[in-house]
């Protein structure tokens, strides 16, 4: 793990944003979107960032729980180890999103590893606290992502225990192109950062069925898939939103 050495000067008045943030990419996303100039500077000015290699573990299970970390560059991912070397991936991580959010437990609960080559901003929880007393529209913002992050778990266990497994690389790749496009366009084309094995781990299936299914949906004329590289083009997306399950019209076409 590579630490980004800041400035030993930082500045920490709120009428200026610190260098961490200088060029971020995130200053107007993730849990920076929708806050004050005074919050923005003050939230940077706590936060520090370290580059990791794809396969290295952030976050190991069952150590101190100290740091919230948003995704700069690349992606991650989080998952649970089960008895004879099973495991159950939890959630993926993009550029936006914030990781080791959720739960107010002492020590992680789950393991989060870079499957890319990864930047992350990394900030202090009891830091974060006390910003909140001062801050309530940060506050607030850490409100609304706890609830954007309960949701996605609903949504995670009603995938594991009552869909078939096309309907679950379905709302997958749904969900994918709804988080991956820019702000309001949902992606018809999506590169898949992440292995067969990990989806599979996802999606409670094992590899091989990723792999039948992927094939079905390619037949079916519904996405074109490129496995060697990753890339995915939904060609239908009004049909893949109905083998997700999806009541609600997609903006998917």
């Amino acid at each position: 793990m590579v630490e980004v050495t800041l400035p030993p000067d930082r500045e920490t008045n709120a009428s200026s944003t610190p260098n961490v943030c200088a060029g971020c990419q995130l200053y107007n996303c993730a849990l920076c979107n929708g806050l004050d100039h005074e919050s923005r500077a003050r939230l940077a000015a706590m936060a520090d960032r370290f580059e990791a290699p794809a396969g290295e573990t952030l976050v190991k299970e069952g150590e101190p729980s100290a740091y919230v970390m948003a995704v700069i560059d690349g992606a991650v991912m989080s998952y649970k180890e089960l008895p004879r070397s099973r495991r159950q991936v939890i959630r993926f991580y993009f550029p936006g999103d914030l990781a080791a959010l959720s739960g107010s437990a002492a020590h992680a609960d789950v393991i989060i590893k870079a499957i890319t080559p990864v930047v992350v901003c990394r900030i202090g929880r009891d830091a974060l606290r006390h910003l909140c007393r001062g801050h309530p529209e940060l506050a607030n913002r850490l409100l609304d992502l706890g609830d954007d992050e309960a949701a996605a778990a609903r949504e995670h266990l009603l995938l594991l225990g009552r869909k078939s497994a096309l309907e679950k690389l379905a709302s997958f790749l749904v969900e994918l192109a709804c988080r991956t496009g820019s702000e309001g366009v949902i992606a018809t084309e999506i590169t898949l950062p992440m292995l067969n094995p990990d989806i599979a781990d996802y999606l409670g299936l094992n590899p091989q069925t990723v792999s039948r299914m992927f094939t079905r949906l390619r037949t079916a004329g519904i996405v074109n898939y490129s496995p060697k590289l990753g890339h995915i083009v939904l060609i239908d997306g009004r049909a893949l939103s109905v083998l997700a399950g999806r009541r609600r019209q997609s903006k998917l076409t």
